[in-house]
Parts: structure tokens; sequence; C-alpha cells
């Protein structure tokens, strides 16, 4: 079977549609996040900050007194890859826990 270089050009974008739809589902709509924290038992901040004319996302758990930890996902990927630490008793005891949404 011969290939043409529209057929490649044609492969490449349905490749790039493909993974630009899978980065972007990864994301937790507010309300499934406020399921989980229900669930949970926890409390939770869900929150935006501008910075430099851009928003950025994050939730917050713990000790509002306690010192910060905060977790920063890889790409692609989105706040909820740290959902089991949010929730954990002893870090939400002795710290203030946000994990940051990247732009």
């Amino acid at each position: 079977m011969k290939f043409l270089k529209h057929d490649i050009f044609y492969f490449m974008a349905l490749s790039c549609l493909f993974f630009a739809h899978s980065c972007i589902t990864m994301r937790t709509r507010p309300q499934e996040a406020k399921a989980f924290f229900n669930e949970a038992n926890v409390t939770f901040k869900d929150s935006k900050l501008s910075v430099l004319e851009q928003d950025l996302h994050y939730i917050e758990t713990g000790n509002p007194n306690g010192p910060n930890l905060v977790f920063v996902h890889g790409s692609p990927g989105s706040w909820d890859a740290w959902k089991g630490y949010l929730i954990d008793s002893a870090l939400k005891e002795n710290y203030r826990l946000i994990a940051v949404d990247r732009p």
C-alpha cells in the first residue's frame, strides 16, 4: 500500500485532535470535585487567582494555619492527580494543601 503525503497529513491532524481532546477531558468538573470531597467528608476551597492577567485555578484543603504544601501536576494533567493527597488525614492536619491547575 502506497502512502501519500496527504494521508500522512490527515493522520497527524487526527492524532493531534485526539490528543487535544484527551487533555481537555482530564479536567474534573466542579460538581465532580464537590461530590468527591463531600464523600470524603473534607472541607475544600475551589478558587482562582489572577497572575499576570492569567487565571490560575487551585484547590485547597487542610490546616489553613499550617505551612503550605503545593502540588503541581505534569502535562497533560490537572489538580485531580493529587486528590488522594488532598484528603489524607495526616497531611490535612499538619499542612495547608494546595493543588494548582496549570494553565
